[in-house]
């Protein structure tokens, strides 16, 4: 959000450590729950899966910033938990 343009580059699957395949099915998961915005996708007729264009124009939504927040809270949570379990043994 601090930049001016989407750098695509930083979730290419060779940056994720995934296929390409698996990238673009988690986008368009993504996409459809509302927690990005401005990808474009198309599905043409006998294709079995959306293919992806225009990866510059992706934002985060406030439903997805929302969601990164909640679940980096959960993530701190679930380490205090461990490190008090870890205390008690």
């Amino acid at each position: 959000m601090d930049l001016d343009e989407f750098d695509a580059e930083r979730i290419s699957p060779e940056q994720l450590g995934i296929s390409k395949n698996k990238r673009d099915a988690i986008l368009v998961q993504l996409l459809r729950a509302g927690y990005i915005e401005g990808l474009q996708s198309t599905q043409y007729i006998g294709d079995t899966k959306p293919t992806l264009t225009d990866l510059q124009y992706t934002k985060i939504t406030l439903t997805g910033l929302n969601y990164l927040d909640e679940n980096s809270l959960m993530r701190k949570a679930a380490r205090l938990a461990k490190g008090i379990t870890e205390v008690i043994k």
